[in-house]
């Protein structure tokens, strides 16, 4: 007999679009908390710093703004945007696929980043996966003890 499970260890499943989540309790109720949290702390700050300089919604236009910018940046890291994401694109039309790829090389320009792997590169299909196992198991057993040597430790 299976042990009852606490409510807010209990899972439920969300679905948006294709994406879908399975939170227990606990995680979404703390999400929820974590948004109000981050809402009046914008609040907060516009009141703060804001409020003598903006007037009405023009402060919270710039902060959504802003706020967009930054999770623009993020998504053009992985080699999105939210349009493309929106509309559904797998491969985007080539003006805007050179504008994403623009934008994303002076993005991590910026930040700094050496590495990075697209996704579409990061994925890899069981032909090649069962050729690199029979190209490793073809090794001598020096090169073998080599190999494993320089992937496994650290």
């Amino acid at each position: 007999m299976e042990a009852a499970v606490p409510l807010p260890f209990r899972t439920f499943d969300f679905h948006i679009g294709k994406l879908a989540f399975s939170p227990n309790y606990f995680q979404a109720v703390l999400v929820v908390f974590l948004i109000f949290l981050l809402i009046f702390s914008l609040a907060r700050l516009r009141h703060m710093y804001v409020h003598w300089s903006f007037k009405g919604a023009t402060a919270y236009v710039v902060m959504g703004f802003l706020l967009a910018i930054i999770v623009e940046g993020f998504m053009l890291l992985a080699g999105r945007t939210v349009f493309t994401e929106i509309v559904g694109w797998e491969n985007a039309p080539r003006p805007l696929a050179a504008f994403i790829t623009t934008g994303r090389e002076r993005l991590v320009n910026v930040l700094g980043t050496e590495t990075e792997v697209p996704l579409s590169v990061a994925s890899e299909s069981q032909d090649e996966v069962d050729e690199i196992v029979s190209q490793f198991q073809t090794l001598s057993p020096d090169a073998a003890r080599r190999a494993r040597y320089l992937i496994c430790e650290p």
